[in-house]
């Protein structure tokens, strides 16, 4: 039986113009700037607000098939908004683009330099998924003793608390290589797919509502659950939480408050779902 994954988005939200953007791209060589990295990024020009990170300086080398001369000073954008970059494993390999001609071209990371517990996905999907997801659903009402009697007020529904807790999946399966898992004679788990996806986790609960985009854009998270989508924030996270009779399997919990409940069919074509 096929498993239904279960996913959290990084969204977009433009106000009343909605546009959530969750799927990272795959796009061609000729679209990377070339023998560059985003170590060759001048920071000093960095403008959060706009989205921008700094400046790099180009020849026409570094942009295949482009036809300007001398070196050229390039706006570099964070692609936080969800276009960034995936190799064909899902790994996220650029978040960083400039703009030429009206195309975007995308700058890799520096491989040596990246940390892959650190890289949040626009699209982070668990290693395996969550035992138990737990709905809470409440009433805002108000109990006020008087001598004549309780006064009770109700003020509708409170917001929806999905708490989740799963446990990471064998921390002893190494990738080694696309589609080739391995078990090594010395073993550190922090290399595992599981302890990896379990990082990225909590990355993203740490990132959460700590980037405005400026614009009238900011940044929030969404969670599909079978037929509904739900769009908030988390209020905790709990774990890694090692047991002693289990060395290569831990657990963890978070809870995911929601603000808004769309039915997945409304969205699902502007997500990739």
């Amino acid at each position: 039986m096929e498993r239904i994954p279960i996913r959290i988005y990084r969204l977009v939200d433009y106000g009343e113009n909605s546009a959530f953007e969750g799927t990272a791209l795959h796009v061609n060589e000729w679209e990377f700037i070339q023998n560059k990295t985003d170590e060759d990024i001048d920071t000093s020009g960095a403008n959060f607000a706009q989205n921008i990170v700094g400046v790099i300086e180009l020849t026409s080398t570094n942009i295949l098939g482009s036809t300007f001369e001398g070196i050229n000073s390039f706006v570099v954008y964070n692609s936080v908004s969800g276009d960034g970059v995936k190799d064909d494993d899902g790994n996220v390999i650029s978040i960083f683009y400039i703009v030429f001609e009206g195309e975007k071209y995308y700058l890799r990371r520096k491989q040596e330099n990246v940390n892959e517990n650190d890289i949040i996905p626009n699209v982070f999907e668990f290693y395996i998924n969550p035992e138990r997801i737990t709905p809470t659903h409440g009433k805002l009402i108000t109990e006020t003793r008087t001598r004549a009697g309780w006064d009770i007020q109700h003020w509708g529904e409170k917001l929806t608390e999905i708490r989740v807790e799963g446990k990471t999946g064998g921390l002893h399966k190494i990738a080694k290589e696309p589609g080739v898992i391995t078990t090594p004679s010395t073993l550190d788990i922090t290399q595992s797919l599981a302890w990896k996806r379990l990082s990225q986790l909590k990355a993203l609960y740490d990132s959460d509502h700590q980037e405005v985009l400026g614009n009238g854009k900011l940044l929030k998270l969404g969670f599909n659950y079978y037929d509904k989508f739900y769009i908030g924030y988390f209020i905790e996270f709990t774990g890694p939480i090692a047991d002693s009779e289990k060395h290569y399997l831990m657990t963890y919990s978070f809870t995911f408050k929601v603000e808004e409940e769309i039915p997945l069919s409304l969205i699902s074509s502007n997500i990739g779902i």
